[in-house]
């Protein structure tokens, strides 16, 4: 049975929440400013989410690579792993620089 995850959960409700609050909004600007707050949460524990399962991933891999023997799989696997590594970063700063857009329009919505 799978562990309950709570950052995933926080991602889904917020999300969840900053539509139905863009749906009645009827052009209220405290409707839309809190909105896109709830947005800006969601994006920030879903890239924390992201980030766990890279890490724990990436922890298998190197266990794995422990106890291999071939060079020129280890050489393999450890390329797949950089491109990995860089595309997971490219996400991570592209979530963070969504949130914090996300929390200036929410900003400028309430003024």
């Amino acid at each position: 049975m799978k562990k309950f995850n709570f950052k995933l959960t926080i991602a889904l409700v917020s999300l969840f929440v900053s539509v139905i609050l863009l749906v009645f909004a009827n052009m209220a600007k405290e409707c839309i400013g809190f909105a896109c707050f709830f947005m800006a949460v969601s994006c920030i524990t879903f890239a924390l989410n992201r980030k766990e399962k890279i890490d724990t991933t990436i922890r298998l891999t190197n266990e794995d690579l422990e106890n291999e023997e071939d060079d020129e799989v280890v050489y393999q696997v450890q390329l797949e792993k950089k491109k990995y590594l860089k595309s997971a970063r490219r996400i991570q700063f592209s979530l963070y620089l969504c949130a914090v857009l996300l929390v200036i329009v929410g900003i400028f919505a309430l003024i």
